[in-house]
């Protein structure tokens, strides 16, 4: 009852995926927990569907997040996104990953590539004892499968990750407990000066984005999402940039006929002297003036060149 009243939710979205959405302050947090299926590189055609139909209501899932709220996505995503992925993620990868990455790997990474989402568990540098999360059962090697995502404007808030030996307790299990320190306020602070210093130097525009982004309005166009001919989601980078290739392929490259008597018939413009004798004056002071006080940053450069004339 509690829980309802504080006006936080959940929803079993299958049976690999749960979402609740827990009212905070100062915002909202938003959690997806999942349980993926097993890497999809043994070629078989039930696992390579199961894992096609679970990265579909993911992102499905995602998508229906509110954009304003800290989201986090956490659970056994039996990936390994690998030490060799450092490098060419755009920083959505960490410094302290370890393992070789295989294909649910590849596959996460593009995931948080296309909706903006860091790994948090591979930016902490700990024992490696604190870094992997499940045990092989034959080999007795610890990897890291289990992870905490969480969307990129909301890095500063996480304080470290880590994961804990001997805290499942008793429940047969090869995984250990992966705990994530957030805090809400930092995030918050580091906007806040950012808006401060904008209006500090007459900067309007920049200010007022921040404030629109944090009210969660519109969506970057790096982040739109990207259609295959059949109206399915491509969560895949170069499977997005195919598709734009296609597309302006199809849109550009097309034939055309040029008909030299309709060209001909086109009327060319014509400009008398005094226009000309106008557009070739030397602008007056009320005309810069006015000129001037038409550009958004206006005060800026009024002060600029009060401080010339001085």
């Amino acid at each position: 009852m509690a829980w309802k009243d504080s006006g936080s939710q959940w929803e079993a979205v299958s049976p690999r995926i749960v979402t609740a959405r827990i009212e905070c302050r100062p915002v909202r947090i938003t959690i997806i927990a999942v349980y993926a299926p097993i890497d999809r590189s043994n070629g078989l055609k039930n696992d390579i569907e199961t894992c096609d139909e679970f990265d579909k209501t993911l992102q499905a899932t995602t998508d229906k997040t509110h954009k304003s709220d800290m989201i986090m996505l956490m659970g056994d995503f039996n990936a390994r996104v690998g030490v060799e992925q450092t490098n060419t993620t755009g920083g959505t990868v960490g410094n302290h990953s370890i393992d070789k990455q295989n294909q649910n790997g590849r596959q996460l990474v593009d995931f948080c590539l296309f909706n903006s989402f860091i790994i948090t568990n591979t930016f902490f540098p700990h024992k490696a004892v604190h870094q992997g999360t499940w045990s092989h059962s034959t080999t007795k090697q610890w990897h890291m499968l289990d992870y905490i995502l969480v969307n990129r404007k909301f890095r500063s808030s996480v304080q470290d990750v880590r994961a804990h030996r001997g805290a499942t307790g008793g429940i047969g299990t090869y995984h250990r407990l992966l705990r994530a320190k957030i805090r809400q306020h930092e995030y918050w602070e580091e906007l806040s000066i950012d808006i401060e210093n904008a209006v500090k130097v007459h900067d309007p525009t920049t200010a007022f984005q921040i404030i629109r982004r944090l009210r969660g309005n519109g969506q970057s166009i790096n982040h739109i999402p990207v259609q295959d001919r059949n109206g399915l989601t491509l969560t895949n980078s170069k499977g997005q940039l195919s598709r734009w290739k296609e597309y302006f392929d199809e849109m550009l490259n097309v034939d055309t006929t040029i008909n030299e008597q309709v060209l001909q018939q086109i009327p060319s413009p014509t400009v008398d002297d005094e226009e000309l004798s106008r557009q070739d004056a030397v602008p007056t002071l009320d005309e810069v003036v006015k000129a001037i006080g038409q550009i958004k940053n206006k005060k800026l450069l009024e002060k600029t060149m009060y401080q010339r004339n001085s």
